[in-house]
């Protein structure tokens, strides 16, 4: 505002009655000092403002009443020295004042000298507005700005710990956007490993399609399940091959997450994909030791029975050369008829099959080779086996009890190592009552169909507890929580031997434990191995009719063809 002449002098012109009316309804307060700064005008707004009253205030010097904050009361008098002595004619401020009822408003003024015709200054006059919201919100704009910082700062720093870390990770992390049209998603992130992984450098591979890892490998019905749970905004996992820069095929478990956005939709995709080429390939090489150890615990199991299975070729072979001396003896002698000679001749026919089936059975089980998972039907491998180890079972006194049920689903594993497995366990239960009284010599093995019990911690079937206490450090608790909810069959090898004590259950199924001086140690364990590598489990626990005896059980996944 211009200094501003006559506003005080003489009667109200029209002019000045327009310019009353004009602030009393202002919304700035209008307030009026003379030379000694003495109030001599205090708008209606101004008495809102504030809460005074004009007629409490005329005429009071500036400073006779609380108005101007403590705090800024020095800084104010200096500015009103400023504009009395001339040195300013004008002025805008801030400052805070105090309300009649002790609240604090934030206040600008707009300051200016009013002269007399003469040119003296005859008062200054304030238009003053209350800036308290603006202020209020100016610091809350800057809290909040602050606060933002920091807590950008801070996710900054998370992130770039976060980034570190997925770099240090040792599996490949791959984010890409959402978009599902072909060609698909585009790759927008790859970690160091995954760099590491396949030979290519980020700048290759951003902005492109996963796809430039597939190849001729890549198992395409993975890729539609995968395509499948995208859609349905659900979590993927799987395994396939993928293909590095240099089109070198590696082997990955793969993970695909969706990250969802507000709207449930997905934003992108997080993919981590672990590269298994090395654990199939030490996989590969196990199997492979398993082998030749199961073969040579398969040869040791021959020797180990070579008195009896001689015994049970020689039996045919006996027979063959009797016959064979009566029939020669009859076609020396007179009245021989064809028929007696072709009867002789079905006998010794019968004898050399037997003999020749024992021979082959023989075979079979010692020969060495790589395991060929076929679907197997349980009940005649048991029986297959019990023709095996009868005879010695009966050089032993020992009687073999064979209930196999009717209707078995068939098992999914190699048939010589499954035999394995039961000749093991049958074998061992026969040496556990060989030495005993004749009601005790008895072993009986049940074939049936089990499935996994849900009523929580038995075994396949039952719903009862096993007697195991644990399943930390025990193979039998183990197995029989494994076994749950599982549909399959099952082989129980029941003697009514001394049995064994919870320790023993769980060290005989460790690499050299036995109880026999001729014994090597590996059988229950390579059979436990056996059992585990076709999704099996071997175990031993109590008899459930309380007597004395173990009960030896091999449990099996149905096959699903």
């Amino acid at each position: 505002m211009d200094d501003v002449k006559g506003f005080s002098g003489g009667g109200a012109g029209g002019l000045q009655t327009q310019l009353a009316m004009h602030l009393d309804n202002s919304p700035l307060a209008a307030i009026r000092w003379d030379s000694g700064f003495r109030l001599v005008q205090w708008s209606p707004q101004a008495e809102r403002m504030f809460g005074w009253k004009a007629d409490e205030l005329l005429g009071k010097g500036f400073g006779e009443w609380r108005f101007v904050h403590d705090d800024d009361l020095e800084a104010v008098n200096a500015i009103a020295e400023e504009l009395l002595s001339g040195a300013e004619s004008r002025n805008v401020y801030e400052n805070r004042n105090y309300t009649r009822d002790g609240r604090v408003l934030e206040c600008q003024w707009h300051n200016s000298v009013l002269l007399d015709e003469a040119g003296r200054l005859s008062s200054v006059f304030s238009l003053v507005q209350d800036v308290t919201p603006e202020r209020e919100a100016e610091r809350e704009v800057r809290r909040l700005n602050a606060e933002l910082e920091e807590r950008v700062r801070v996710r900054t720093a998370e992130l770039g710990v976060v980034q570190s870390a997925v770099d240090q990770v040792r599996e490949s992390v791959l984010i890409t956007d959402a978009d599902l049209v072909p060609p698909g998603p585009r790759i927008e992130y790859v970690n160091s490993y995954f760099c590491e992984i396949t030979g290519y450098a980020p700048g290759e591979v951003l902005g492109h399609s996963p796809r430039l890892l597939q190849g001729k490998d890549t198992d395409r019905a993975v890729l539609d399940d995968l395509k499948a749970c995208l859609i349905r905004n659900q979590k993927f996992s799987g395994e396939t091959t993928n293909y590095k820069k240099d089109r070198t095929p590696y082997i990955v478990e793969w993970t695909v997450t969706p990250v969802l956005g507000e709207d449930g939709r997905a934003k992108h995709y997080v993919s981590i994909q672990r590269d298994l080429t090395e654990k199939r390939r030490a996989e590969r090489e196990l199997n492979r030791h398993r082998e030749q150890l199961a073969h040579i615990a398969r040869v040791n199991m021959m020797g180990e029975m070579a008195t009896s299975l001689a015994h049970e070729v020689n039996q045919p072979l006996t027979a063959i050369t009797n016959y064979l001396g009566v029939i020669t003896d009859q076609l020396r002698g007179d009245g021989v008829s064809n028929e007696e000679v072709v009867q002789v001749l079905e006998r010794v026919q019968r004898e050399a099959i037997r003999a020749g089936s024992v021979i082959r059975q023989l075979r079979r089980f010692v020969k060495k080779g790589e395991p060929e998972p076929v679907p197997v039907d349980l009940g005649a491998l048991v029986r297959g086996a019990i023709g095996l180890v009868g005879v010695e079972a009966k050089e032993r006194r020992v009687r073999l009890v064979l209930r196999v049920d009717k209707a078995l689903p068939e098992v999914m594993g190699d048939p010589v190592q499954i035999e394995q497995v039961v000749l093991n366990v049958v074998r061992n239960a026969i040496e556990a009552v060989a030495e005993l009284g004749e009601d005790r010599r008895e072993v009986t093995l049940r074939v049936k169909a089990e499935t996994g019990s849900t009523s929580g911690g038995g075994v396949p079937g039952t719903g009862r507890q096993t007697v195991v206490p644990t399943a930390g450090d025990d193979p039998g608790k183990q197995a029989a929580q494994a076994a749950l909810g599982s549909t399959g069959a099952g082989v129980w090898v029941e003697d009514h031997g001394p049995g064994l004590d919870d320790k023993a259950k769980r060290w005989v199924f460790e690499p050299y434990a036995t109880t026999r001086d001729e014994g090597m140690g590996m059988g229950l364990p390579i059979s436990y191995s056996i059992a585990e590598s076709y999704g099996g489990r071997l175990w031993a626990e109590d008899r459930r009719d309380g007597k004395p005896g173990a009960v030896f059980r091999l449990w099996l996944p149905a096959y699903k063809g």
